[in-house]
């Protein structure tokens, strides 16, 4: 497993790469701010505590700072943020902090790249949702999030993320499109155990998209993953995903997105391998006002666990 001398080296380069991002723009505007955030309340047992649920005064300031670099054909944004949880009792305080860059490249009038890259250090507990690394918050925000299957066997754990994709869109006719997508995230744990087990993970997607009418649009899209642990033979796993995707706009304001297929896994168990299929698929209904956005949202996928292995998230 990675030592913390190599994992500070690994995230120091991050940091100098999503720094590095925007210097290539020597035109672009820049904007910067911070958003600041305090919450305070009571957990009954914030890291579902067996032996003692005594319950506690929860109270978390944030910062994000950010910085927006805005060019003729770019924009790349850089974000932070620190969270310090403090508990009245029962409970040592923690601090959160990660760091992450999303840029939007315009090549041609009909090809664009997508880039994210980001890391982050957490320690698990009940008062936010935990949000799987592969899925996380996608830079889309009509897109559902993805919950961490193996959420509970990592309260009190500090978990390290590295992570990283891009994506091509390209335009060959006034009504077709094709985006090509890679993505990939190495998740750590302080040390290994029965119930968290450090992994990789890599993956891929395919989607063309066509526009049958002013508001609607029907794609394909086959995605591919694998995903490697650390010091185990049993749990990695390759999955295969095609699915159908439909986009329209009921109305104005109002923009529905469907996606439904398949997941194909192998499974690499003790003395072989296992195969298993699932339903998967994602889907939003989303308003848009003039200061305000509303969206329902539900996804079901096939992600990896802490558990050492896969697992259907819902």
């Amino acid at each position: 497993m990675m030592n913390r001398h190599k994992m500070r080296n690994r995230a120091s380069f991050v940091v100098a790469a999503l720094l590095a991002l925007p210097a290539a723009s020597a035109q672009a505007k820049t904007q910067a701010g911070m958003d600041l955030s305090v919450n305070g309340g009571y957990a009954s047992n914030p890291y579902l505590d067996s032996v003692s649920s005594t319950g506690t005064a929860t109270f978390t300031a944030s910062a994000q700072p950010y910085v927006t670099f805005r060019a003729p054909t770019s924009t790349t944004t850089l974000r932070g943020d620190v969270s310090q949880n403090i508990y009245s009792q029962n409970y040592a305080d923690t601090t959160d902090y990660s760091i992450s860059s999303v840029s939007d490249i315009a090549i041609s009038p009909i090809t664009s790249i997508n880039a994210n890259a980001g890391y982050s250090s957490q320690v698990q507990n009940t008062l936010l949702p935990v949000l799987s690394p592969i899925g996380g918050i996608p830079t889309n925000p009509n897109l559902p999030v993805i919950l961490d299957p193996s959420a509970p066997a990592s309260l009190t754990r500090r978990v390290r993320t590295l992570y990283g994709g891009a994506s091509l869109k390209t335009a060959f006719s006034p009504r077709d499109s094709l985006t090509i997508g890679v993505n990939g995230a190495q998740v750590r744990y302080p040390e290994q155990s029965i119930l968290t087990n450090s992994y990789d993970s890599l993956g891929g997607q395919l989607s063309y998209m066509r526009r049958i009418s002013g508001a609607t649009s029907i794609g394909l899209t086959l995605g591919a993953s694998h995903n490697n642990y650390l010091d185990r033979v049993a749990g990695d796993s390759s999955s295969y995903s095609p699915s159908l995707t439909v986009q329209t706009k009921l109305a104005p304001r109002l923009e529905l997105n469907l996606s439904g297929g398949v997941t194909f896994s192998d499974i690499d168990v003790i003395g072989g391998t296992i195969h298993q299929t699932s339903l998967s698929g994602q889907g939003s209904l989303c308003r848009t006002g003039d200061r305000s956005n509303f969206c329902l949202q539900a996804s079901r996928s096939v992600v990896p666990t802490g558990y050492a292995g896969i697992s259907r998230s819902t």
